[in-house]
């Protein structure tokens, strides 16, 4: 793997830049050479050689970058594969774009039964409306599920387009956060999209939850309601200069007197961490 560092390397009686390589050798020490030279050096390779190495290393790499999940659900449209019939039996994890939702939720009802629970219990505190799921395979082809629920007080046909955008979002969320086996990575991008103040508030608790349960959560968010719900040291700012994008961790030290009298949210807004256009 090919690392752009500050390191250097001697050259007579002057100090160069150079690359640091990765070695899938972990005998041997990380190796310095010149950018235009590396690839010249058997001990270094290029990244694409990870995916079919198999060098111990290179196999506990590929098995590290795979339990990194992106999640993505933002597509609530008509045609939104969370909104059509999933097969049965694709239950094995929840895909990032939520298009087996229905199957995944079918499974944890049937053998995971707690965790089936409180995901329906968490839903209803954000929806008083919402009752419980309602989840049958189809009569008419039993190899194939769609999302049906109950609403309160009503006998009516419901499924997943007769839910807002936010709520079919936050029953993702909830469902992928409160899921019994989490990714080793979870990476979000801007899950508050839709959301209600009270559902976005929820959301933060499941995400500390989740990562309580030893799960790294990566989100990016545009949300000042998000980020009020967590400490400076949970926030990475990300800023655009020369060309090139920056990244700072905030520091509650360095910001105590500001958060006297501001939120973290306020003081973003009043573009004093940083992050804004």
């Amino acid at each position: 793997m090919e690392i752009p560092t500050k390191s250097l390397k001697r050259k007579g009686s002057e100090f160069l830049p150079t690359t640091t390589g990765y070695n899938r050798d972990f005998n041997k020490r990380f190796e310095n050479w010149d950018y235009q030279d590396h690839t010249n050096h058997s001990g270094n390779l290029l990244e694409s050689s990870i995916q079919k190495s198999t060098s111990y290393r290179d196999k506990y790499l590929r098995d590290y970058f795979n339990g990194f999940k992106i999640y993505h659900f933002h597509d609530t449209g008509f045609n939104s594969p969370m909104k059509q019939f999933a097969r049965l039996h694709d239950n094995e994890f929840l895909r990032e774009d939520g298009s087996n939702l229905a199957a995944f939720l079918y499974f944890l009802q049937k053998k995971k039964e707690s965790s089936f629970q409180m995901i329906e219990a968490t839903i209803r505190s954000i929806a008083p409306f919402f009752k419980s799921f309602d989840l049958t395979p189809n009569r008419l082809n039993e190899d194939t599920i769609e999302l049906k629920w109950i609403e309160e007080g009503s006998d009516m046909y419901l499924n997943a387009h007769n839910l807002s955008d936010g709520t079919l979002r936050m029953i993702c969320l909830t469902t992928l956060l409160l899921q019994p086996d989490l990714p080793k990575t979870i990476i979000l991008d801007e899950p508050e999209l839709g959301l209600h103040p009270v559902a976005i508030n929820k959301l933060a608790g499941l995400l500390k939850k989740a990562a309580e349960k030893g799960s790294q959560i990566i989100v990016s968010t545009q949300s000042v309601g998000l980020i009020d719900n967590f400490e400076p040291e949970d926030i990475i700012v990300t800023d655009r200069e020369n060309q090139q994008s920056v990244f700072k961790r905030l520091s509650t030290e360095e910001l105590k007197d500001w958060l006297d009298e501001y939120s973290l949210g306020e003081l973003w807004n009043k573009n004093i961490i940083g992050g804004r256009p």
